[in-house]
């Protein structure tokens, strides 16, 4: 479904040049819920922006459904990440100005949505418990509440695949596991899920644990 056959990635920098990845492979199979640890700049980030058609590799390719998706154009990447991907990030990315319940309408908006509408958000909301925030903006709730709405954002749209860096980073322990579990219910429906994370204890709530190094996998 989700392949990486021998990327690399280099960014150019002030002091020279960084590899950030270098001839990284590997198979993500339908309905997987798959982890991938390493230190800090080990290129994890940067994988999971390869995997979700965000940063284009300088070599290899990355297919979805045998599909090279950097050989695409810029729209159809877009409207496939729109509507097939559903990106939870360390930092939320919410948009201070608008509510809870616009916040999570982006979702929509940047989907086809198939006819998804108001219903759906409201579902996803009660889902969260989150019901009696959706008229709050992101300043107005705790940090918990907040992640809990960048997973709504991403899981309205029902994708195929959810990518989660350090989805539970800045939260408590205690918050994170809820988070984790939303994220678990969402993997039982059939969703495929990548996730980035520093906790051994959060990776192994997926199936399969990938180790990177250096910008290389570990095998």
């Amino acid at each position: 479904m989700l392949k990486a056959d021998n990327i690399s990635r280099t960014f150019v920098r002030k002091h020279g040049a960084v590899q950030a990845l270098s001839n990284v492979s590997l198979n993500i199979e339908k309905g997987e819920f798959v982890s991938i640890v390493g230190p800090s700049g080990s290129g994890k980030s940067t994988l999971l922006l390869a995997l979700g058609g965000m940063s284009s590799p300088n070599g290899g390719t990355v297919s979805w459904n045998n599909q090279s998706i950097y050989n695409w154009d810029l729209r159809r990447r877009s409207r496939w990440r729109g509507s097939s991907v559903g990106f939870v990030f360390q930092a939320f990315n919410l948009v201070p100005y608008l509510t809870v319940y616009e916040n999570v309408s982006v979702g929509l908006a940047l989907a086809d949505s198939g006819g998804k509408n108001s219903e759906c958000i409201d579902t996803v909301l009660a889902e969260l418990g989150l019901s009696d925030r959706k008229d709050h903006v992101p300043s107005e709730l705790s940090i918990g509440q907040q992640q809990r709405v960048a997973l709504a954002r991403a899981l309205v749209k029902k994708p195929q695949l959810i990518l989660a860096d350090e989805p539970t980073g800045n939260l408590d322990r205690e918050t994170g596991k809820e988070v984790i579990d939303v994220i678990k219910r969402q993997h039982t429906t059939g969703t495929t899920v990548v996730m980035i994370t520093h906790d051994p204890d959060i990776a192994r709530s997926a199936e399969r644990t990938i180790r990177i190094v250096d910008g290389k996998i570990e095998t």
